[in-house]
């Protein structure tokens, strides 16, 4: 590649940003996306272009907008790819951050004035996120920009813009971008955060992103599916954990009576049938053998925890007790799913279906079966939220949840759960995720579960179960009627 017009020299003494334009058959819009560059606020910049083989007109454009201005560098090259442009762009930038940019897209004048100085507060961060806004022919567009939950999220669905600015020696450590997917941003940015994902998301909005038909996010997100398998390919040590990982822990803490009948079996039949992943049942608690074992079922003895004095079953303690003896036992699994034993599936489902909580109702008044206990646990509860300004919904969530180890005994340890009876669920749930449940209210038919409680309900059960994917039987033992129902239905 060669190259004109050096920068000048102060600009390598001072910790300025590179902004990197990769530019390809952008004669349209690659002058406005210069412009955008040239009004910045601050002086502490420089930008490099790469001309990667245009055949339109873009290789003069650049010339001409960027004549006799020493903050430009402009490479003219034959084509090799966005990834490769990047990268010498970023080979020749004097900068300590760089900051790539789309040669469609436009900067908002105080983007590297905002992003120098989020840099100097935040020497620490990996990488810096700002928001940005959509626009097309016909002005601005409102596209959502979803939030990061963390990395093991992120890795497969990406949520953070290509114009984000990290540092040049993260380039270099890491190994700079790479060819062999059209993803080429997201595949460094999952390089770039793995073991350290220390993100800056900032509230500013610093990029205006040109949609159109022919912007390469329309064309990628199509296809998305295959790139995931292509990045999966290209970083097997990243996602090894995800193929190669413990089964997925699916706990259901059980007391063995005998009204509760097949309930467990019919339980366990349901994950084995229509669990659409890789998983291994734990169940915990003073069972007997009714359930056919095999490899994926483990059994772990656990006596329920008596009311100090009383005898009595202590129920939101002993959940805490049973939960702490899972994790002995497996104390590399990330999390787990809690189901109960009234709880069966009548259809596919997948850990996305787990991972959004379908929250039945309010525990107004408390628990079906507990309610002294529930009562003055659900207020004991609600007390401790308000203190904590937390919400205070008073959930009862009767359907399979996804908890993280990690999260639940933060939990455990801040409100001192193992020796003190609290709602356990509504702690987790009201400081962790109270935006992400559908609520559930009353008793009426909806799209994942289906309560059984009076006789004349039993003649619609073949009907509802073809639509659900979960059914919860509040019964107390199962009825003749419904024995045959899920006969017929499971085939056991």
């Amino acid at each position: 590649m060669d190259g004109f017009l050096s920068a000048p020299l102060f600009l390598s003494t001072m910790d300025i940003i590179s902004i990197i334009i990769p530019c390809y058959n952008s004669q349209e819009y690659i002058k406005e996306t210069i412009d955008s560059v040239k009004r910045q606020t601050s002086t502490r910049w420089e930008c490099v272009i790469v001309d990667d083989g245009s055949t339109d007109l873009s290789g003069e454009i650049i010339d001409e907008a960027t004549e006799n201005n020493v903050r430009f560098k402009v490479y003219h090259a034959e084509n090799s790819g966005v990834a490769d442009a990047r990268n010498f762009a970023i080979s020749k930038a004097k900068g300590k951050y760089i900051l790539p940019l789309d040669a469609d897209d436009k900067l908002k004048p105080e983007a590297v004035d905002v992003l120098l100085s989020a840099w100097e507060n935040n020497p620490d961060k990996v990488l810096i996120v700002p928001k940005r806004i959509c626009f097309d022919n016909n002005g601005y567009v409102n596209i959502g920009q979803r939030e990061y939950e963390g990395y093991d999220k992120f890795k497969w669905s990406c949520c953070i813009i290509n114009t984000s600015c990290f540092k040049k020696e993260d380039w270099k450590r890491i190994g700079g971008y790479r060819n062999g997917t059209k993803c080429e941003d997201f595949e460094f940015w999952i390089r770039l955060l793995y073991k350290n994902d220390d993100v800056l998301f900032i509230d500013n909005i610093l990029l205006e992103y040109r949609l159109h038909g022919d912007s390469r996010w329309q064309t990628t997100r199509v296809n998305m599916e295959r790139e995931m398998k292509i990045i999966q390919d290209m970083n097997p040590e990243i996602y090894k954990m995800e193929e190669t990982k413990d089964e997925i822990l699916v706990v259901i803490p059980y007391f063995a009576k005998p009204a509760q009948g097949r309930e467990l079996e019919l339980a366990v039949t349901g994950w084995r049938k229509y669990f659409k992943e890789k998983f291994k049942i734990v169940i915990v608690g003073d069972w007997h053998p009714i359930v056919k074992t095999g490899d994926d079922i483990v059994f772990i003895g656990c006596p329920r925890v008596k009311w100090p004095g009383q005898g009595n079953y202590w129920p939101h303690i002993d959940h805490v007790h049973k939960f702490r003896v899972v994790h002995d036992v497996f104390p590399e699994s990330k999390g787990f799913i809690y189901t109960c034993d009234d709880i069966y599936a009548t259809k596919d489902f997948a850990m996305k279906d787990v991972l959004k909580p379908k929250v039945q109702c309010r525990a107004i008044g408390g628990s079906y079966h507990h309610p002294n206990a529930w009562v003055r646990d659900n207020y004991r509860t609600k007390k401790i939220l308000d203190k904590a300004k937390l919400p205070s919904m008073n959930w009862v969530c009767h359907l399979p949840v996804y908890y993280e180890w990690d999260k639940l005994f933060e939990i455990y340890e801040k409100f001192n759960c193992d020796k003190v009876s609290k709602v356990v669920e509504q702690l987790y749930f009201n400081t962790y995720m109270p935006k992400d449940f559908i609520v559930i209210e009353g008793e009426e038919e909806n799209d994942y579960q289906y309560r059984i409680r009076k006789k004349d309900e039993f003649a619609d059960m073949p009907k509802m179960l073809g639509k659900k994917i979960w059914i919860n039987n509040s019964e107390k033992g199962w009825k003749k009627e419904i024995d045959e129902v899920l006969a017929e239905y499971y085939g056991i």
